[in-house]
């Protein structure tokens, strides 16, 4: 009988033969780094904000409409863009809408007694020729 490194050998030998491959401590630990890497390009991926196209409703031009992608138990959203008014005339934003949602809301944040509060607004000025960014701090004109 051989000693237990002939007997390695051999065994390694008619494992490769038949396609077989023996796991190491390096392979095992090159397939966790593998299966992190995927794991975190799939959380990546999922977390990425989502951009959109650029729109016309009149005079009114939209652009780039943006969400964060939410957990599906997640009951809110939100959805941040910019409005410019290329008419000659003041217009109104007076609400909006969207296929997924019950109810779309216009809020505005606002610092109160040293906290950041968000209170709904009925309607948003679009000054002529003029930007206004729906963002996450405020809505503003830019």
């Amino acid at each position: 009988m051989g000693s237990s490194v002939e007997l390695s050998a051999k065994v390694g030998r008619v494992l490769a033969a038949q396609n077989f491959k023996l796991a190491t401590v390096e392979s095992c630990l090159s397939m966790k780094l593998w299966r992190y890497l995927a794991g975190l390009l799939v959380f990546l991926l999922a977390t990425t904000v989502t951009p959109a196209q650029h729109y016309e409703a009149g005079n009114i031009h939209i652009l780039s409409p943006w969400s964060r992608a939410l957990p599906p138990i997640s009951p809110n959203g939100a959805v941040y863009l910019t409005l410019t008014n290329h008419g000659a005339h003041p217009d109104t934003l007076l609400g909006a809408s969207a296929e997924i949602a019950e109810r779309v809301e216009v809020h505005s944040h606002i610092l109160e007694d040293g906290m950041m509060k968000m209170r709904r607004v009925d309607s948003v000025i679009l000054p002529p020729m003029k930007m206004c960014c729906l963002r996450q701090v405020a809505t503003t004109l830019c």
